[in-house]
């Protein structure tokens, strides 16, 4: 997935965390496919990337305003509460990300 990116009616950016993040995932995913391509498909780098598309293709540009994305007071009470958080993998993952409705915007923040 490159960004920027149009899903779902929304532009999609990353921000340079969320991007070196990314990439690294996508270069390990590469790797694996060319040492071992009868099942990299099964290697748990692959299995992830998976899961995040589908969580940004399928979740976060469907409504990013869902309750299910707030975190309430675990980033601190105030200043933080502009960041919406979607959780995946059993919830060991976490995905930061902002938006604006008024402009269709999605900046995609940062991935454990």
């Amino acid at each position: 997935m490159d960004f920027p990116q149009r899903v779902n009616g929304w532009a999609l950016y990353a921000h340079p965390c969320f991007q070196e993040t990314y990439d690294a995932l996508v270069a390990e995913v590469e790797t694996l496919k060319g040492k071992v391509p009868e099942n990299y498909q099964r290697k748990a780098a692959t299995k992830l990337l998976a899961v995040v598309h589908k969580v940004i293709e399928e979740h976060i540009t469907v409504n990013p305003s869902s309750p299910a994305f707030r975190h309430g007071k675990s980033l601190g009470s105030g200043k933080n509460k502009d960041w919406s958080r979607v959780k995946f993998g059993a919830g060991r993952y976490r995905l930061f990300f902002r938006y604006s409705e008024k402009e269709k915007v999605i900046i995609l923040g940062w991935m454990n």
